[in-house]
Order: structure tokens, then C-alpha cells, then sequence
């Protein structure tokens, strides 16, 4: 009786890793489309096929690329209309 529970909580960690694994996989699978194209997006494409993405933009507009720390130093995109 205890080697069987010795063998399930050897099992569970290898397959949540396993599980773990094959999420990533696919999740880069899925991005990868939007990586290797170059990128000359025509009709929405980047919108249909889940590649748009806020980080590129906000990088340059909020001043990351300069070291700005967020929420901490005021831009000219946090100042309220």
C-alpha cells in the first residue's frame, strides 16, 4: 500500500510538469505566426489571428525604453483631459 502512494505523488509532479509543457507549446505554437511573418499586416490580420498586442506601443509612449518606472513617474499619456 505505500508504494502505491509513493508511485502517485511521483506521478503527479511529472504530469503537471508534462501538462505544463504541452501549454507552453501550444501557446508558442499559436504566437509563432505572428514572430515569423514579416509583419506587413493588410486588412486586420493582426487583430484576426491574435497577434495585436499594446506592449510594443506603450514601450515608446510611456517611455519604458528610457527606464521610466510605471505608475511612479507621470507622462504625458497619464495626465487626465
Amino acid at each position: 500500500m505505500a508504494t502505491a502512494r509513493t508511485g502517485r505523488r511521483r506521478l503527479v509532479p511529472g504530469s503537471v510538469a508534462a501538462l505544463l509543457a504541452a501549454t507552453l507549446t501550444l501557446a508558442w505554437l499559436t504566437k509563432a505566426r505572428c514572430l515569423l511573418t514579416d509583419a506587413s499586416w493588410q486588412a486586420g490580420e493582426q487583430y484576426l489571428g491574435w497577434c495585436y498586442t499594446d506592449i510594443y506601443p506603450l514601450w515608446f509612449v510611456e517611455r519604458l525604453n528610457e527606464g521610466a518606472v510605471p505608475y511612479l513617474e507621470t507622462t504625458p499619456s497619464s495626465i487626465p483631459c
